[in-house]
């Protein structure tokens, strides 16, 4: 399993999910801030949407960004995620010893964030990634959770998958 093994990408994904328990929404802003100040180029997927350029800008200096809990809807997001990627990675098709597999031209060029809160389930979003086959590319891969008092902690993808029950049932 390759997960983190280009240094090039200048390009940020940041999949956002809310959840307003958390009591201070300004770390996780800063945090998503943060990430966007160190790229070229970045994309937030958040509430079904993604958001570039002025977007992003005016959703972020937007009163009502965070004042809400995500909705989530895991397989509306999986179709939303894969049309993302496809786009974004710039993804095709090919054949590796007679399976299918997903490949990215683009794949060097972006880090994945992915921000949760630390009780949202994960097995719908680990499932999303090998599916895309996104553990074995050349994409960077980078997990943060938040609890109630919106404590940041970022993962490994094996530190991120520790707890789920199911994981076995993945071809990992």
């Amino acid at each position: 399993m390759l997960i983190c093994c280009s240094l090039n990408a200048h390009n940020s994904f940041i999949y956002l999910r809310f959840d307003e328990s958390t009591n201070n929404v300004y770390s996780i802003r800063q945090k998503i801030q943060e990430l966007l100040n160190s790229s070229d180029d970045a994309v937030l997927f958040y509430e079904h949407q993604s958001y570039n350029d002025n977007r992003l800008s005016q959703l972020l200096d937007s009163r009502d960004f965070l004042s809400n809990i995500s909705v989530y809807e895991p397989y509306i997001e999986t179709q939303e995620l894969c049309a993302i990627m496809e786009e974004m990675l710039r993804e095709t098709t090919c054949q590796d010893d007679n399976k299918l597999c997903i490949n990215g031209q683009n794949d060097t060029d972006w880090k994945l964030y992915f921000i949760l809160p630390e009780s949202a389930g994960r097995k719908e979003l680990v499932r999303w990634l090998d599916i895309n086959g996104l553990l074995s590319r050349n994409v960077i891969l980078h997990f943060i959770t938040y609890n109630q008092y919106t404590d940041l902690e970022m993962y490994s993808f094996s530190q991120f998958t520790e707890n789920i029950d199911d994981l076995l049932l993945l071809n990992f």
